[in-house]
């Protein structure tokens, strides 16, 4: 017997963006917009009304650009904490980056599927000094970190932010 889907895929990102903490609905929301399985139109459709400002405004912070749940989770960390930063931005010489918090701190997430390898450590390697001779530091972490110690992540990189190297506009 074929069983069908309970709800739509649309329908589960509308619930979510309505019920579920902000970092949960966003990470569901920009799987589904990035995908490409759901339309942003659709869910602004969708999310009209008096009784949809928590699920428009939740969807107002999604830009389907993250690679990774961990991605989405840091964004809404560094906006709550007021830090000033950039997400999948091009940093010349270094390659699209993960953050660039402050102009000058790069955040990267490693995961074991895309890091483990040996041409992809020489690559994160060269990346990591190419933004140290261009006065960028870099700070790396991994799903345990975001989502086992995030309190800790945070306090890393505003530590990190006291250090502003010098030369460093």
């Amino acid at each position: 017997m074929q069983r069908l889907p309970v709800a739509g895929l649309v329908d589960v990102v509308i619930h979510a963006l309505r019920c579920l903490p902000e970092d949960d609905a966003l990470v569901i929301a920009e799987s589904a917009l990035k995908s490409g399985n759901v339309a942003l139109e659709v869910l602004k459709l969708r999310l009209q009304g008096p009784r949809n400002g928590t699920g428009r405004r939740r969807l107002e912070l999604a830009d389907a650009r993250a690679d990774s749940a961990p991605e989405v989770v840091v964004r809404g960390m560094l906006r709550r904490a007021g830090l000033e930063f950039r997400h999948r931005v091009w940093v010349k010489g270094i390659g699209e980056v993960d953050f660039l918090v402050d102009g000058w701190l790069i955040i990267e997430f490693d995961g074991a599927a895309f890091h483990m390898d040996r041409k992809s450590f020489r690559r994160d390697l060269r990346r990591n000094n190419a933004g140290v001779v261009r006065s960028y530091a870099t700070l790396r972490f991994v799903y345990e970190d975001v989502f086992g110690n995030p309190a800790g992540m945070l306090r890393d990189i505003q530590q990190a932010l006291q250090r502003r190297p010098r030369g460093v506009a």
